[in-house]
């Protein structure tokens, strides 16, 4: 091997090397985006905007955005960190090695099937999702750069390393390769486990404060953020608690706040009206779930839908809406057209627009008798409220 070519090697270990520390932070940045969508937040921050053409909302709560339940982002975080690992593990006498099993060769299929997962995902942003979501393309870039340096330092094109390791496929499966599947395991168990504390550690930093600054709860008006045709459970329409809820199918917390809620209608039925407000965001997936949930509540089902949809959760595909419509023994004919219609979504997107036009950025947010609250709220802080309100 002449000196040159080893020295393109060693540069191109190195380029590797930042290519896949540069992965472990972009990848870890689309897990925040999905520990903010988790807990209700509006899911934004530098070069995304909700609504608009680079949308990182829609990419996190699409269906697209996880695997097996776990998001790809997480797994693109451990994946990032195994090929950190892998260039760690390399002498100049394994650069000199035609071998294809070496890191490099490992390394550079890995890549390889990066590359070509990215083009998925390009195709499923383009053509299916219709917006662009820039992290995600900085990682499609990423494995781009990461297949080229890869092939570098192995010193052989992907294609020529791929030939090789099919054709042995039992010497693929060396200690290089159990390196990669053992940092991959230990980070994917290491991120879930940081991602799940901020939740938790978030979920306790939501809990309803006032909004005002002095901590005099802002007082709105009701008429402001009551609408006559919003689904409904309790009490009357003149009930002396009225609370409206703007909240999201998506939503973790959202989904635990309806339990409590639920709890609350049962135990004061007498003095509390429930009605919900659609808060669904941008994204194509809960814009869906609440125009089946519009669409079930002229069936007369939509806690039944709610509660499906809380269940089921981010699983919003077109035929998993319609699954839980057979679920709930809906017109299937009637649901199906509903769901897709305009007048279904302007219904969904006026809801949105008065939450906006509120000042709502996440959810669950609520309204008690005219204080706003959001996030989370535990029984028995809510029932006090509540129990407050009757007395006023």
């Amino acid at each position: 091997m002449s000196q040159q070519s080893s020295s393109v090697r060693v540069w191109a270990r190195w380029a590797t090397m930042l290519v896949a520390a540069a992965g472990v932070v972009i990848a870890w940045y689309l897990t925040e985006l999905h520990i903010q969508a988790q807990v209700g937040q509006t899911v934004g921050g530098p070069l995304c905007e909700p609504g608009g053409t680079l949308d990182c909302e829609m990419a996190i709560h699409s269906e697209y955005a996880f695997f097996a339940d776990i998001p790809i982002s997480l797994l693109g975080v451990a994946f990032y960190i195994g090929v950190l690992m892998l260039t760690l593990f390399d002498t100049e006498k394994i650069r000199q090695s035609s071998r294809p099993f070496r890191p490099a060769a490992i390394s550079a299929t890995l890549f390889g099937a990066g590359v070509i997962y990215s083009m998925y995902l390009a195709g499923v942003s383009a053509f299916e999702l219709e917006t662009f979501c820039p992290f995600c393309a900085m990682l499609y870039g990423a494995n781009i750069i990461g297949l080229i340096t890869t092939s570098l330092w192995a010193g052989a094109g992907p294609h020529r390393l791929l030939l090789k390791q099919i054709k042995s496929p039992k010497k693929v499966f060396n200690g290089y390769t159990g390196l990669f599947a053992i940092a991959f395991g230990v980070a994917l168990i290491a991120g879930a486990s940081v991602a799940e504390t901020e939740i938790d550690q978030r979920d306790g930093d939501d809990t309803p404060v006032p909004t005002a600054e002095q901590g005099e709860p802002e007082q709105f008006d009701p008429n402001d953020y009551r609408v006559p045709d919003a689904p409904a459970k309790g009490a009357g329409a003149d009930a002396p608690v009225h609370i409206v809820e703007f909240s999201n199918f998506a939503c973790g917390f959202c989904a635990q706040l309806a339990v409590v809620m639920d709890r609350l209608v049962e135990e004061h039925g007498d003095l509390v009206r429930l009605e919900y407000r659609f808060f669904p965001g941008h994204d194509e997936a809960p814009h869906r779930a609440a125009r089946a949930g519009v669409c079930a509540e002229q069936q007369g089902q939509f806690w039944e839908m709610a509660d499906l949809l809380y269940r089921e959760s981010p699983n919003f595909g077109p035929d998993q809406i319609l699954d839980y419509g057979e679920q709930l023994n809906l017109d299937a004919d009637e649901f199906e057209q509903c769901v897709d219609s305009d007048e279904t979504r302007r219904r969904v997107d006026r809801d949105l627009g008065d939450g906006q036009g509120l000042g709502i950025r996440g959810t669950p947010t609520f309204f008690i008798n005219g204080q706003q609250y959001s996030g989370m709220m535990p029984y028995e802080q809510l029932e006090e409220i509540v129990l407050q309100a009757a007395e006023q």
